[in-house]
């Protein structure tokens, strides 16, 4: 069985869920394995048809029948003509869930940079021709800036998404209540985060303890990461019905020199280069269980949830 080469089996039971998470030899989650509904969750076919024969014989050694778990045990000819074996399945202890309702429009599909895009398709030139020739030239136009903002949020929003595979949520665009948005919010096992994306093309950027300074000017970008992050959290609070907690994060791209990020945080918040941000976030301490990460994002995917109440 595939189960006893060192797959390893642990149980979750909470908010009604009853699930069987597995974990390969070397710590790694495959997957999981849903036993009400008995079907197997996992990124490739392979991994779960690992998951569920690691889940089948847990099931076996816990007394619970696999009927119809996703790959059947085999039987031999003489145990196929016996009566099957019925054992009693544990009740489940009942939890206060929280079942979120679709309301809006599903925010899992927006692309990274798609809102700054629209703004620049706003602000570009009526002319073709001027266009292009301004982009050849390299010259600057009303939308060049919005330009520039969002080939930074698709190119950090791309290795964003690459934490997916590690039990992260990744949401790009979101509209906050009374204006404004959040260029990537993240909900995983390191928590949730509010990623703020700057493209600085080739400036140089100083990470201090009060401030984060671009070519020598003070810039608000940390005051405006801690207040998105406080907005997030107030949302979520008043949808989840309890205290959540939100951290700041500014990801810097295409400067030429970005100095103090790896000791200083400005007002509390993480600054990152864009080449690191995915292997801060990936081994960052676990404070969110998969059940939890769920949870949220089943709220936080939906525009009505950002809605004014």
């Amino acid at each position: 069985m595939v189960a006893s080469t060192g797959f390893s089996v642990k149980q979750w039971r909470r908010y009604g869920h009853h699930r069987l998470y597995v974990d390969d030899p070397q710590g790694q989650t495959l997957g999981w394995f849903d036993l009400k509904s008995r079907q197997a969750h996992a990124d490739t076919a392979a991994e779960r048809t690992i998951v569920a024969a690691a889940a089948t014989r847990w099931m076996a050694d816990n007394g619970i029948r696999p009927a119809d778990a996703t790959v059947p045990r085999q039987r031999s000819k003489s145990a196929a003509t016996q009566t099957p074996r019925r054992f009693p399945e544990k009740p489940a202890t009942p939890r206060k869930t929280l079942t979120a309702t679709p309301s809006g429009t599903d925010l899992a599909g927006n692309r990274p940079g798609e809102a700054l895009m629209a703004i620049a398709r706003k602000h570009q030139l009526e002319n073709r021709f001027l266009r292009v020739l301004a982009r050849t030239l390299r010259i600057r136009t009303p939308d060049t800036s919005w330009r520039v903002g969002a080939a930074g949020e698709r190119i950090v929003g791309r290795r964003l998404n690459k934490l997916e595979r590690h039990g992260w949520r990744i949401l790009h665009n979101v509209d906050l209540p009374g204006g404004g948005d959040v260029d990537h919010l993240l909900i995983g096992p390191g928590g949730i985060w509010t990623v703020n994306t700057k493209h600085l093309r080739l400036a140089w950027v100083t990470a201090a303890d009060d401030a984060l300074y671009v070519r020598g000017r003070r810039k608000e970008y940390p005051e405006a990461a801690r207040r998105e992050a406080t907005r997030v959290a107030e949302v979520l609070r008043r949808t989840l019905d309890r205290t959540v907690s939100v951290s700041p994060m500014i990801v810097v791209h295409g400067h030429s020199r970005l100095h103090g990020w790896w000791r200083r945080r400005p007002m509390g918040v993480v600054v990152l280069p864009s080449w690191a941000v995915r292997l801060r976030l990936r081994w960052h301490r676990r404070v969110l269980s998969p059940v939890d990460v769920d949870e949220i994002y089943s709220h936080a995917r939906w525009s009505g949830t950002w809605r004014k109440p």
